[in-house]
């Protein structure tokens, strides 16, 4: 009897092999894709970063029992100079013992900072930089800065403005794409992503911002 040669294939045998050698020849080509395709970015608009901040509004605190504080109606402005946003609040102080009301403002400065533990943009390195309230006595000046620095600080840091989808970040990962770092832009917010490197990525990323 004729013992078929161990060379030998039969053609279903032949076609498995070639399937094999076919997807073996995509993944490597798929891994490949980022290295010549060069960065790719994310781009978050301005309104979408205002949706979410807006969210976080009106803030309201009272002070000295008869001083109701409210924080309310926030604008956006991006700082691509300093890597930062500004955000100016309306701010509205009833004086219930003196049946009075003060009306201003309060600006304030935040850098971006992402985190890929749970893949968000959050806010960081909250500020505030300057307080109009021209009808409120001076000496109550001094005090709300302080109260407002710790409102906006409470209130702020670390609040998430964009959240990564799961389906973007696993269609990056199979071009073989990781997150970067972030720029704040004349329009919006940039996630930039760039070809996988050998050692990890950094956990924690922010905008090249100054406190």
């Amino acid at each position: 009897m004729l013992t078929p040669s161990p060379t030998a294939r039969t053609p279903v045998h032949r076609r498995r092999i070639c399937a094999g050698l076919l997807g073996l020849s995509l993944g490597l080509v798929v891994a490949g894709c980022a290295s010549w395709m060069g960065p790719r970015t994310i781009d978050v608009p301005r309104e979408d970063i205002l949706l979410k901040l807006q969210q976080k509004f009106p803030i309201q605190r009272q002070v000295l029992g008869y001083l109701n504080i409210t924080a309310s109606q926030p604008q956006l402005a991006m700082l691509p100079e300093s890597q930062r946003l500004s955000a100016q609040v309306a701010l509205l102080i009833d004086d219930t013992m003196f049946a009075k009301q003060h009306a201003g403002y309060v600006r304030g400065s935040f850098g971006l900072r992402y985190e890929a533990s749970d893949q968000t943009v959050r806010l960081d390195q909250v500020r505030l930089d300057e307080l109009a309230m021209p009808t409120l006595p001076s000496y109550f000046q001094d005090a709300l800065q302080r109260l407002g620095t710790q409102v906006a600080r409470e209130a702020l840091q670390g609040f998430v403005v964009k959240r990564l989808r799961p389906e973007d970040l696993q269609r990056a990962d199979r071009l073989g794409y990781e997150v970067q770092g972030l720029r704040v832009t004349a329009t919006g917010l940039a996630i930039d992503l760039v070809p996988k490197r050998d050692k990890p990525a950094t956990p924690g990323l922010t905008t090249a911002s100054s406190p």
